[in-house]
């Protein structure tokens, strides 16, 4: 590996000082912006870091690797993997007290369960060293992928191998965990009941002993293919690449880190990973579809086709256009209901909603000949609908968006990639896609009340005369929408209209005669 390494080192070396130069060239607009001094350190200090990356890369990914493979050996050797399924004496004893002829069927199960074990073990060590060749080859080819530091466009390939090597590393460390577990198992073999005939010994310890392999083999060879069914399959759901296209994906420090990395580089896309790095108490902390200014930002900054930013558990997905903008779940329905409608995907011809869908959305249905049906707000009721009249499409405005041709509930990463391989398929910016449909202001207010309040909100008359004089002075160019809270003490007065101005001054008197009449 020295000798691979030590020869990559050198090409790394001469790409390193390329994408340097390219680096340059692609961030300064010009040589007096090279003569700041702020710009020539920031540029030097890149230089010094990926030329330290280039020549020490291999010494910390070799630590990282000598660690991982003395922990393994360590628990291999202590857990006796290589030895085979040695019988308690309580067992022999047993056996050997029986006749001859009563002890062969015995010793053939106890040589049969003997034989599984170590073919169970020998598979275990195959997936144990296969990741830890793996460890290998990453610190063997590092001099390449790190050179790319060196320029700020080709710094993303760099991250991307970083972000690999972790991954390998993490499923390296499950599988040292379960290798713990091995060893524990190997060393506090079944319970023999004494008390027990021979026959009932036997067949229990080793039953239970196969088992026990079987559970912790199966755990081990699951933790390597879990991610990549899941990404496999979200693959299959496009039919055109994400090749070409430059993007951020803010993971939110959630369920994303782990498999967002993999999915964007399996489609081939050039991909800056953002907020993908958990620990545990940082989920949803200022990132995320709920926090976009950091996106916003960095996608205007570095040029990019677009950002995607998911939730914590990544059932949600919003997006930024290359201008910045914010994309949210209504325009992405838009998005994608109309391209299913032209391909013939779009059941029934049918949208399925909520009651706080934008107005606008419902005005971009009214105008494609699309069907709108609206539920109460979540996504579970929205998938309710959804099945009970099979319909293949639904959402909400908060990312939300369910396929269920692909899946049964919203997936922001199965999202993501519809609209960008769209994209990718019409080539067309996400900005010239998302102006199918125009947002409707709404302005929100939510309203405080008694347990009382709430039980009389939907016959109070002085409430329910309020929002028909809404109704009627916003006409059909305007909408309210008053609802009881699910979930806390609250009355929300929705009104959305095309003068910001206007819904504003409606929200504010329906929700004063809301508080007058019901506050607490």
């Amino acid at each position: 590996m020295l000798g691979i390494n030590g020869a990559l080192k050198a090409v790394g070396y001469g790409l390193l000082v390329l994408f340097f130069a390219a680096g340059v060239v692609k961030t300064c607009g010009s040589l007096t912006e090279l003569k700041r001094p702020e710009a020539a350190v920031r540029l030097f200090v890149r230089f010094v870091l990926a030329k330290a990356a280039v020549g020490y890369g291999l010494d910390l990914m070799m630590a990282i690797f000598s660690v991982a493979q003395g922990t393994i050996s360590t628990v291999t050797a202590a857990g006796g993997l290589t030895s085979g399924a040695a019988l308690p004496s309580e067992i022999v004893d047993k056996i050997n007290a029986v006749s001859f002829w009563d002890s062969i069927p015995l010793w053939a199960v106890t040589l049969l369960g003997s034989l599984f074990i170590t073919v169970l073990s020998f598979l275990m060590i195959l997936t144990v060293y296969g990741r830890m060749f793996k460890l290998f080859l990453y610190a063997a080819i590092a001099p390449i992928p790190l050179a790319t530091f060196a320029g700020e466009p080709s710094s993303s390939v760099g991250k991307n191998f970083l972000r690999s090597y972790a991954g390998v590393c993490l499923e390296g460390l499950v599988i040292a965990l379960a290798c713990v577990i091995f060893s524990a198992m190997a060393s506090s073999p079944p319970a023999v009941d004494p008390n027990a005939s021979a026959v009932t010994a036997v067949w229990t310890y080793v039953a239970e002993l196969i088992f026990n392999f079987l559970v912790l083999v199966g755990s081990i060879k699951m933790s390597d293919q879990v991610v990549k069914d899941y990404v496999d399959h979200l693959v299959s759901t496009v039919s055109y690449s994400l090749e070409g296209l430059n993007i951020a994906v803010d993971c939110a420090n959630g369920s994303a880190s782990r498999t967002a990395g993999r999915l964007f580089a399996a489609l081939g896309a050039n991909t800056h990973m953002l907020f993908d790095q958990p620990d545990g108490l940082n989920i949803n902390r200022d990132c995320g579809s709920t926090h976009l200014d950091n996106l916003k930002a960095y996608v205007r900054e570095h040029g990019l086709d677009a950002g995607v930013a998911f939730d914590g558990d990544a059932d949600r997905c919003l997006m930024v256009d290359e201008n910045g903008n914010e994309i949210d779940g209504d325009r992405l329905m838009a998005i994608c209901a109309l391209d299913m409608k032209s391909r013939g995907k779009l059941n029934k011809n049918t949208v399925v909603g909520t009651i706080m869908t934008n107005l606008g959305f419902i005005k971009f249905c009214e105008r494609e000949g699309i069907r709108f049906i609206a539920t109460k707000v979540g996504d579970r009721f929205v998938m309710e609908e959804m099945l009970l009249e099979e319909y293949s499409f639904g959402g909400e405005q908060s990312g939300h968006l369910i396929f269920r041709d692909f899946a049964t509930t919203g997936d922001g990463e199965l999202t993501a990639i519809q609209v960008l391989s769209l994209m990718r398929r019409e080539g067309r910016k996400l900005s010239e896609l998302a102006s199918v449909m125009t947002r409707y202001p709404q302005v929100m207010i939510n309203v405080r009340v008694s347990a009382d309040g709430k039980l009389l909100f939907y016959t109070d008359p002085e409430v329910k005369r309020a929002i028909d004089e809404a109704k009627r002075e916003l006409g059909k160019e305007g909408r309210i929408v008053a609802r009881i809270s699910g979930t806390e003490p609250l009355i929300r007065v929705m009104v959305e209209g095309m003068d910001d101005g206007r819904i504003r001054e409606v929200a504010e008197r329906v929700a004063g005669v809301v508080r007058e009449r019901l506050g607490e």
